[in-house]
This record gives C-alpha cells, structure tokens and sequence, in this order.
C-alpha cells in the first residue's frame, strides 16, 4: 500500500503524479419507448447495448483522437479495434498478431515510431511504461476496475511530467457502469490510505530495526586467472 517515499516519511521529489482529468462522453442514442433510451440494468443488457451502438462510439473516439500527438484507444471488442483503427489511423495491436508483430508494434509504440495505437487492456494492460503519452480514450468500458486501473497506469505512472486524460466514452443506453469503475476507484483510494495508515508504524519500525550484515573476507590462497580471460 506504499504510494509514494512520504508514505513513510521521506521526501517525495520525483514522485509527484501529474493530474489525471477524466473525461466522460455521453453518446445519445435513438429513443426505445417513444421518449427515452431504455437503460440497461444488468451486465447482459450493458453488453447488448455496447454492441448495438458500436459505430456511434467508435466515431466520437475518433473524433477526440484527431488532433492527438500520441494517444492510445482501449478496446474491448474486435469490432470496435476495427472500426477505430480505420477511423482514426491507429495501429491496431490485436490478439490475432502473431508474437513478432505485437512485439514490433508495441516498441514502435515505447519508441515514438508509430504515433497513436488501438489495443485491449488485456494485450497491453499490464506492465509497459508509456509516459511519453498522456491521453488515451476508452472505447466503452467493462465492469473490471482492475482492467481500468491498469490501462490507466501505463501512461499516468511515476516519470510522466503532462497531465493525463482519460476520455470514457459510452452511449446512453449501458447504464451505470462508469458510476460503478467510479465507485471501485474511491473504495480503492479509501483502502489504501486506511492500509497506509494501519501499516505505517510497522513498516517504519522493519526499515529502522534493519542492520547490514557483512562478512569480512579474508583470502588465504592465491588465485590463479584463467588465459582466456587475459586474451
């Protein structure tokens, strides 16, 4: 639960996050009882909905991607790599890319070479540092906090010195979704405070009662060096 050095009262310079600004688009969809969008309740139906207006999300996530330097569109769907990656121009990183082409394109990606890509939490979620990026736009959004938090962090990690922004885009159909990652989010800052706190002390008492061990040596036959290492 250890964030940042001033968790346990060292200074922090070069720890200091960027402000992360999320970003909520709303895409309105045709009316299903003459008056309103009939919102979906339960994961089934957010599925349903997320997949009956792809093309609507997919052209708004374009649209913020457009004047972007270097950007990054999360994906849950085929589908929607597709349509995203011919709309805006990103390199789509896809789970049918064999090993070599995954590996090229996402370098290319860490390097600068390839500007904007499209790819899924699942493929490249996990464990890139990519803090010369600083936006990035989901193309929907599952109920997996995790998948979120993660996909987040490749960019807005500890080394990236721009705001970044989150851009969310759902239709108005797939209901509370975002209110749900939201929620997730709070409950996770509201644990690891109360875990720092409860930790704190401990930890801070482990660090300090720590003492180095050293064994003095003492040679007491001459070594002989290899050839092959002189050559």
């Amino acid at each position: 639960m250890v964030r940042t050095p001033c968790d346990l009262g060292y200074e922090s310079e070069g720890y200091d996050l960027p402000e992360l600004r999320l970003i909520e688009h709303i895409v309105d969809t045709d009316p299903t009882d003459d008056l309103f969008a009939t919102v979906a309740m339960g994961l089934k139906d957010r599925n349903t909905a997320r997949r009956e207006f792809i093309n609507e999300r997919c052209v708004k996530a374009a649209e913020i991607m457009r004047d972007w330097d270097c950007g990054i569109a999360w994906c849950s769907l085929n589908a929607e790599s597709d349509l995203i990656s011919s709309l805006s121009g990103a390199v789509n990183i896809q789970g049918s890319d064999n090993v070599e082409i995954k590996e090229k394109n996402i370098l290319a990606f860490t390097d600068g070479e390839i500007k904007k890509i499209v790819t899924k939490p699942k493929i490249a979620g996990f464990g890139l540092n990519w803090q010369h990026c600083n936006g990035m736009v989901f193309v929907g959004l599952s109920d997996s906090f995790e998948a979120f938090y993660q996909a987040v962090r490749r960019c807005w990690r500890f080394g990236q010195i721009s705001d970044v922004e989150v851009h969310i885009v759902i239709s108005d159909r797939e209901g509370a979704v975002l209110d749900n990652i939201k929620r997730k989010q709070r409950q996770h800052d509201q644990m690891a405070t109360e875990m720092q706190k409860i930790m704190r002390d401990l930890t801070m008492a482990q660090i300090k009662g720590c003492t180095i061990e050293k064994a003095e040596y003492a040679p007491k036959q001459e070594m002989q060096q290899p050839k092959w290492i002189t050559k």
